[in-house]
């Protein structure tokens, strides 16, 4: 016996289990996509059927919104207010919430009142309210509350020479708000009106800035034994107008301390209260001039 050699050894046949992985596997069996239409034109079609959805979505999204803004639970119904003009400014605040916005939102909604127009309109139709706090109270109620302006002087006129029909009341700021219907022992202020307004109620005193500067010659003035009835501004000067004797004391305006001492050092020598002067002069730094009278005022004309 010959011996077995190793180029003799003959190759196996290969596993019919191996034959059978080498096969591709049957496709699985799912959806059928349709490809008799382009893919352009179903991508087409499928972003026109989420538009439509999304628009759909919308408009019920906008139907309930109108719905709830017109919905009689948030209107408002009740208005309280607070302070002086309490009938006016409800009426006034329900005109200025009247109509609608955009022609379906309502005006009155308690979501969506405009607080701006109803303050404005207050304010214009009622010049003496200086300020107005607007507060929700409820789902369908508000609070107004106004605070009155102040008085602190009465405008006269424009001039003495030229006094107006009668005296006004006058804020702090010069705002000319309410005719005056009785007499007042405030200080009258004769100054011309700001913007060249003619209709003294709503406008504003020229040079109302100046006149906290001239109370304090005033109280100087009467600290010194003469009352004063009214100041006229005019221009950068001011005329102090003594009260029962028609005798003027002229000065700068913005130089109040100077002519308190110049009026300091004079009026103890001369009489203002008599008539016997006509004008004290306190323009001039370190100097004041008297005119008098050739014949004293009768006090008891005034």
């Amino acid at each position: 016996m010959s011996a077995k050699r190793s180029w003799d050894i003959t190759p196996g046949k290969k596993s019919a289990s191996a034959g059978a992985s080498s096969r591709r596997p049957a496709p699985k069996a799912g959806k059928r996509v349709d490809t008799s239409v382009p893919l352009r034109a179903r991508r087409k079609r499928a972003r026109n059927r989420s538009l439509v959805i999304a628009c759909v979505v919308l408009a019920l999204l906008a139907g309930g919104a109108i719905y709830a803004l017109n919905h009689p639970s948030l209107r408002i119904r009740t208005i309280e207010t607070d302070g002086a003009h309490k009938l006016e400014m409800e009426a006034i605040a329900k005109t200025a919430m009247g109509g609608t916005f955009i022609g379906v939102i309502p005006q009155d909604s308690i979501l969506f009142f405009s607080q701006h127009e109803i303050r404005s309109s207050i304010l214009a139709k009622l010049p003496d309210v200086s300020a107005l706090s607007i507060q929700r109270t409820g789902l369908s109620s508000i609070r107004i509350s106004a605070v009155e302006r102040a008085e602190a002087f009465s405008w006269c006129g424009v001039s003495a020479a030229l006094p107006a029909a009668g005296c006004y009341e006058a804020d702090g700021e010069g705002f000319i708000y309410r005719l005056r219907e009785s007499a007042t022992t405030l200080l009258r202020i004769y100054a011309p009106l700001a913007d060249g307004d003619t209709e003294p109620v709503g406008a504003t005193v020229e040079a109302a800035r100046q006149v906290p500067f001239a109370l304090q010659l005033v109280r100087a003035i009467e600290s010194l034994g003469a009352g004063v009835e009214s100041v006229e501004l005019r221009g950068d000067e001011a005329d102090l107008y003594v009260y029962g004797s028609r005798s003027r004391i002229t000065y700068i305006l913005g130089q109040e301390a100077a002519a308190a001492a110049l009026a300091a050092s004079v009026m103890p020598t001369i009489s203002m209260t008599d008539g016997s002067i006509d004008y004290l002069d306190l323009r001039f730094e370190g100097k004041a001039y008297v005119s008098r009278r050739q014949s004293p005022v009768d006090n008891a004309a005034e």
